[in-house]
């Protein structure tokens, strides 16, 4: 006996908010936009500094730590592997690391400056000359949208952008599959089309 199919008329607009909620949900865990800010905040900082106190490019990313000029782990690799930063869209744990790594007086450049002292005064922890600065004449202070955003200027190149676009597709197909194979089987059912 073939009984009548009712299918959702909604079943389309249930796979785009499945899809939207992916782009919005997925992508890998990172530091929050905000970084540059709470350092400033936090160390009283003359400027927002970007995202390369931390990572080689204002690209950001988890992936993309920076080295000091002699090729050691640099500013942010010695928060999270020292200080125990874990990475949260909470200042709270920056602020506490930054602290410890000022209570132990790290200085991973070795230039005799506390690495938080050169921040404070809009300098470059990981590079010894005084003249690598963050803050001042003619220094480019990074993207207007913090780590891991991208300028629509710049056009995307974060990683957690990507990794949302790629985690999403799937997700969609899936959804948009079963949104069809229901169409189908309510029309060879002699439900509505």
């Amino acid at each position: 006996m073939n009984l009548p199919v009712r299918r959702s008329p909604g079943g389309r607009w249930v796979a785009l908010a499945i899809g939207a909620l992916c782009l919005s949900a997925s992508g890998p865990a990172t530091a929050d936009g905000n970084y540059p800010d709470y350092l400033r905040e936090h160390l009283q900082m003359p400027c927002k500094p970007g995202c390369t106190p931390c990572h080689a490019t204002d690209q950001g990313g988890p992936h993309n730590l920076r080295f000091t000029t002699t090729g050691q782990p640099g500013f942010g690799a010695t928060l999270e592997s020292k200080f125990d930063l874990l990475v949260s869209s909470d200042k709270a744990p920056l602020f506490a690391a930054l602290d410890a790594a000022a209570v132990a007086k790290s200085d991973i450049d070795g230039d005799g400056v506390i690495d938080t002292e050169e921040l404070h005064e809009g300098r470059d922890p990981n590079d010894p000359n005084p003249d690598a600065r963050f803050c001042g004449a003619n220094v480019d202070t990074g993207p207007e949208y913090g780590c891991f955003s991208s300028s629509p200027s710049k056009g995307s190149g974060s990683d957690g952008g990507t990794a949302s676009v790629i985690g999403a597709a799937p997700l969609t197909a899936i959804a948009a599959y079963f949104s069809r194979r229901r169409s189908r089987r309510a029309k060879g059912n002699g439900g509505p089309e």
